[in-house]
């Protein structure tokens, strides 16, 4: 059902798991109600309702699914549990739709570099 979060994959790994979900992502954002995300960014004062419906159904679930994650991560001792804010569970959603809507789509070597150059970073449990 749309604005249900993804299943979170719980594979051990927070990178593979923030690969997974942010590749699913992607491939929502490729999805008509993700394509009707793009031009309602920029005129969302005009469609407000229907603006807050699109975010409900791709970017929130997103969200709530990766925030699942890193708590996961966090339990593990792989993350943390500090960093694990709404804040930071936005943050790759967010990258990934600024790319979409620049380039069109998010190919899977974004997605890698966006976990790997800046997820797993600010995340990652310091010793």
């Amino acid at each position: 059902m749309a604005g249900d979060p993804p299943s979170p994959p719980r594979t051990g790994s927070l990178r593979t798991d923030l690969i997974t979900l942010l590749t699913q992502f992607a491939r929502v954002l490729d999805e008509p109600r993700g394509q009707a995300m793009r031009p309602l960014l920029a005129h969302r004062h005009q469609h407000p309702e229907l603006f807050e419906q699109v975010w409900t159904s791709v970017i929130r679930p997103a969200q709530k699914a990766l925030l699942g994650v890193l708590g996961e991560a966090a339990e593990r001792g792989e993350a943390d549990a500090a960093r694990v804010t709404e804040r930071t569970a936005a943050i790759g959603p967010r990258m990934l739709l600024v790319e979409v809507w620049r380039a069109g789509s998010v190919g899977d070597d974004e997605v890698a570099a966006v976990v790997d150059e800046i997820l797993v970073p600010l995340l990652s449990a310091r010793g």
